[in-house]
């Protein structure tokens, strides 16, 4: 099994959240194009994952590893934010969730600032932010699915 160590970028910011009663650290990085949850913390967590065809995700050194797998309509909890979304399984090493480009998109207006750790999203006309968790954060990981 492949793992990906779970560093930071200067585009992303890492927190705590929950997927049930579990306690989770979820990496939010704009450089990955899709949102990931550990196959390890699946395993913990009991039979979540679906079968898929395989797929492969390509790591910010450009290696290509093939997994398979999602988990279909997840309910994560960070902060002040439920989020309801499918994750594709893959070995994450350090982090249990990532939240990737496409959970971003589909978010609308947003500002990032990640020297600060923050990440403010418009909810109708309501501001809320996300904070990153200053110990919680390293150096630098990509992945995109291919």
């Amino acid at each position: 099994m492949h793992n990906i160590v779970s560093l930071t970028t200067r585009r992303s910011l890492k927190i705590w959240g929950r997927i049930r009663v579990s306690r989770v650290v979820v990496l939010v990085d704009c450089g990955v194009t899709h949102s990931f949850i550990s196959k390890e913390l699946v395993e913990k967590m009991g039979p979540l994952a679906k079968d898929t065809s395989p797929y492969v995700v390509e790591v910010g050194d450009g290696h290509k590893i093939k997994s398979n797998g999602v988990c279909e309509g997840i309910k994560l909890e960070v902060q002040d934010f439920t989020i309801i979304r499918d994750f594709f399984l893959f070995g994450l090493g350090e982090v249990d969730v990532v939240l990737g480009l496409e959970w971003l998109v589909g978010l609308g207006d947003f500002t990032a600032n990640f020297d600060k750790l923050t990440f403010t999203i418009k909810v109708g006309e309501k501001k809320q932010t996300l904070k990153g968790e200053p110990e919680l954060t390293k150096s630098i990981t990509l992945m995109k699915i291919i």
